[in-house]
């Protein structure tokens, strides 16, 4: 790491007028930097799916999955995923919730295992998943939103 003496070089590699102004800006860079390597608090990326915690990212007791990125056919989702709170220094088992309209018109979808400890399906989750055929629903399901198979036209086995 290069050290650079915001006295005489300044901030862009010019030479400072004024110290304590250059002290301000090096400062207000390094924050910046910093702010942008936290992880944003929108959805997060994870296998075939997109997440967010649920029900705020600060204290959330779900991730729900807000969308699915995967070619289709059979899908299995999980019951849990694990989230990592550095701040906490702790390591959740969050259960997984299927958020509304997280499979919204997907065609390539034809076969869903939800993994035991999924909690809830939301409202039209699988709206208008046209070529859905069977789907596996766990006990730990505790929810099924309305028009959550709404339009599923090929759905014939729910177990």
């Amino acid at each position: 790491m290069k050290t650079i003496d915001v006295g005489v070089i300044g901030v862009f590699g010019f030479r400072c007028f004024c110290r304590r102004f250059c002290q301000v800006i090096a400062a207000a860079m390094v924050t910046a930097m910093l702010l942008a390597a936290l992880p944003a608090k929108g959805d997060v990326h994870a296998g075939d799916f997109l997440y967010y915690l649920g029900p705020n990212w600060t204290t959330p007791t779900t991730a729900v999955i807000s969308g699915y990125t995967g070619t289709g056919g059979g899908v299995s989702i999980p019951g849990f995923i694990f989230y990592t709170n550095a701040s906490a220094g702790t390591i959740l088992s969050l259960p997984v919730s299927i958020g509304g309209n997280a499979f919204f018109n997907n065609t390539n979808v034809t076969r869903i295992v939800l993994e035991n400890g999924a909690v809830n399906i939301n409202d039209n989750a699988f709206w208008w998943c046209v070529n859905l055929a069977s789907i596996s629903i766990p006990d730990t399901v505790t929810n099924i939103g309305v028009g959550a198979f709404q339009s599923c036209s090929n759905l014939i086995s729910v177990t």
